[in-house]
């Protein structure tokens, strides 16, 4: 997506590590979840929570509607 779109990109890997480090979501406007069924739905869980907490929009997209990258 970064490539495409222009986006910063990070693993939800990466990004769960930022928010469980402190570092949260502040500055992120909308996190998008490239195939997010395919994430770990606690890791998803607390991206969203921390999405929500920090006033940035979230969606998810993939084939099907289905929505594992973070942006």
């Amino acid at each position: 997506m970064a490539a495409e779109a222009g986006i910063e990109s990070r693993t939800v890997a990466a990004r769960t590590r930022e928010v469980s480090g402190g570092r949260g979501l502040h500055g992120v406007g909308v996190l998008v979840i490239d195939e997010a069924a395919m994430v770990d739905d606690r890791a998803l869980a607390a991206l969203l929570r921390h999405a929500a907490g920090a006033g940035c929009g979230s969606g998810s997209g993939g084939e099907g509607g289905a929505g594992g990258g973070a942006r």
